[in-house]
């Protein structure tokens, strides 16, 4: 059975992190985590989970480089790890701002992801109350390019 895949896009800020961490809290069954970002990268906790270390976390896996590029075989890795440390209901894959979400996601319907995954939504996360200044700025064409591809 494919395991059932949500893709979060958005640019940084908008709260893509804390609106899967309460998923993943929510969730009725557990849900595993690949985030593609650095090891900085501090991510919140939600509900029951607040107080945990998220490096003691069996379902979160980090992603090094751009997760575009390397989908295939950074993902193919990190289902290996998450499938060792436990049996996953759904996987949400949190992509960077700078991400290209329409090639991430031919990437997971294409041999070998496509035996191993099943997309059921790609959500783009935007932050209204600056969405006008990032349509008239820099971040615009990732912007635009994000939405449309959700």
């Amino acid at each position: 059975m494919r395991l059932p895949v949500t893709v979060v896009a958005g640019l940084a800020g908008p709260g893509k992190a804390g609106l899967i961490e309460r998923w993943r809290a929510a969730a009725p069954q557990p849900s595993a985590l690949v985030i593609d970002r650095g090891d900085d990268f501090k991510f919140p906790r939600a509900g029951d989970r607040a107080d945990e270390d998220v490096a003691t976390d069996p379902g979160l896996e980090r992603v090094g480089g751009c997760v575009c590029c390397t989908a295939s075989a950074a993902l193919g890795a990190s289902l290996r790890r998450l499938s060792r440390r436990g049996a996953w209901a759904h996987l949400l894959i949190d992509l960077n701002g700078a991400a290209h979400p329409a090639a991430f996601v031919d990437s997971l319907r294409a041999p070998p992801l496509a035996g191993a995954v099943r997309l059921v939504e790609l959500v783009c996360v935007i932050d209204a109350e600056r969405l006008s200044a990032r349509l008239a700025g820099p971040q615009r064409r990732w912007l635009v390019e994000q939405v449309q591809s959700a």
